[in-house]
């Protein structure tokens, strides 16, 4: 979850609910921990991501790249 964040797949979301969450809970206000679990090395299991998900989300951050960068040049109306 933390390198799709670090890869720019995740938008930042402020709440006071997100701002009432501890320090160790959040990281660059896009990614949230609900729990804390001592034992997270014995359970956690890392999720597979196929290769066409990662394909579309590639894309995706293009085009939200290129839909701010013409936003940026030529503010809409």
């Amino acid at each position: 979850m933390v390198k799709l964040v670090n890869d720019g797949y995740s938008q930042a979301y402020r709440s006071d609910e997100t701002t009432a969450r501890p320090k160790w809970a959040v990281w660059k206000d896009e990614a949230f921990g609900t729990s804390l679990d001592r034992e997270l090395g014995s359970t956690f299991r890392p999720i597979r991501i196929g290769a066409g998900l990662l394909t579309y989300l590639d894309q995706l951050k293009g085009r939200n790249f290129l839909i701010q960068w013409r936003n940026t040049i030529a503010p809409p109306p």
